[in-house]
């Protein structure tokens, strides 16, 4: 990804970090405003937006968890980047496995929201001690990432198309299906 480039080549991580949060706040604050609309397009009516409001926090979490994981890949911090893997999908289905198992489909959009903190928490855990927070956000740090911030809109305008192609496909198979077609 653009920050694993911008990481390895420049050694910044404060302007990585200063954008991952700002990212990661906006994509929040976008699915919760977006969350009425979103529930009406997808399901057809407004019975989701509760759900679709807990899933904002997993656009944020999983956007600072990303951004921290090509922190460690672009500073080439690799066994840490293992042992987050591991230990975020031990602690995932540890937790996820018995809240499935009790509540079935009911525990779907929890079940995505406890796997995003799990993932978010133990990659910042690895990322925080291998490289250590540098100073606050500022807004100069901000102007600084340019480069990063046009390479990575490359990366988000494609993923936005894969995800949307995708999404179109479920909310139609939802429309004139049933869950079980869904996936």
């Amino acid at each position: 990804t653009s920050g694993v480039r911008y990481v390895a080549e420049t050694g910044d991580v404060k302007i990585l970090r200063s954008w991952s949060l700002l990212t990661a706040i906006a994509g929040t604050f976008l699915c919760l405003i977006l969350s009425p609309w979103l529930s009406d397009w997808i399901f057809g009516d407004r019975n989701h937006v509760r759900a679709i409001v807990c899933l904002a926090s997993v656009v944020g979490l999983t956007t600072l968890a990303c951004n921290e994981q090509a922190l460690l890949r672009g500073k080439g911090e690799l066994r840490a980047m293992a042992k987050q893997s591991v230990w975020g999908c031990i602690l995932t289905a540890a937790v996820t496995i018995p809240v499935i198992f009790i509540w079935r489909e009911r525990a779907i959009v929890p079940s995505i929201a406890i796997a995003a903190l799990m993932s978010f928490c133990t990659v910042i855990w690895f990322s925080l001690k291998c490289v250590p927070l540098q100073g606050s956000i500022s807004w100069s740090a901000l102007r600084g990432g340019g480069d990063l911030l046009r390479l990575g809109m490359l990366f988000v305008v494609a993923s936005v198309i894969a995800a949307g192609g995708d999404l179109l496909v479920r909310t139609l198979l939802n429309r004139e299906g049933a869950l079980t077609e869904v996936g």
